[in-house]
């Protein structure tokens, strides 16, 4: 159990919390009255969409219960249970399912290619949040929340829109859409100095080195080849 909370009382809509995992003081808690995720609530209600939260740190949030919790921003996932009349229109909101993720663990899962090391990612959104990542030996670690890359390779920076990941065919069931207006997130990657150290080293010139080398011997080999045909030319002529 966890503190009791009031519920204003007017005609709603109410979206109480019904079953919670990990279990924790969030059952039966009216999750529109949430002060870090009230606007994403009210919005999922209001247009019916798929709506993808501003981030926030449950760490922070569940107090109560820490340990149940890794370090790191999350986002949550807000689907709406829509009622389909008999031609497929949406109707009624019936509920809600919402689910949070860790933004480390989603990178992860993208299954980031080995040449992929030690770079740094930034996360950022429309609602004004940014969060730095680093890539370890192929490892996504949580760095600190703003824009922490090294500015020397701004001009390095590859990026792009995590709302094309979120086809409106591959979404769901029936004809619930999804809600580009809040909070668009966008990866933004850059290189390191460490990333640079890796490749920026003298082997060019040992690989030039190698094949002057190479080539200056067979040059002398077909020298010394020539002069003793001549020779024997010579001899055989005199």
């Amino acid at each position: 159990t966890g503190k009791v909370a009031p519920v204003p009382n007017n005609t709603g809509p109410y979206l109480p919390i019904w079953q919670h995992s990990p279990i924790d003081r969030f059952a039966n808690f009216e999750s529109l009255n949430s002060r870090n995720q009230r606007a994403d609530r009210e919005i999922l209600v209001q247009s019916k969409q798929f709506v993808v939260s501003r981030a926030i740190f449950l760490a922070q949030v569940a107090q109560s219960n820490l340990q149940n919790y890794l370090e790191g921003p999350t986002t949550s996932l807000g689907y709406p249970l829509l009622e389909f009349d008999n031609q497929g229109n949406p109707g009624k909101l019936l509920g809600a399912i919402i689910t949070n993720f860790y933004w480390d663990s989603y990178m992860q899962l993208r299954r980031l290619p080995s040449e992929a090391n030690t770079i740094d990612i930034i996360l950022r959104n429309t609602c004004n949040q940014s969060f730095t990542f680093e890539v370890v030996d192929g490892d996504v670690q949580y760095i600190a929340e703003g824009d922490k890359h090294d500015s020397q390779f701004d001009e390095m920076e590859e990026s792009f829109s995590l709302a094309t990941f979120f086809d409106e065919e591959d979404i769901g069931v029936g004809e619930v859409k999804f809600n580009y207006d809040r909070c668009p997130y966008s990866l933004h990657i850059y290189p390191t100095t460490t990333m640079r150290d890796r490749y920026n080293t003298k082997n060019p010139y040992y690989y030039a080195g190698f094949v002057l080398g190479a080539f200056l011997v067979t040059a002398m080999i077909f020298v010394g080849y020539d002069c003793l045909v001549e020779r024997r030319q010579q001899v055989v002529m005199n």
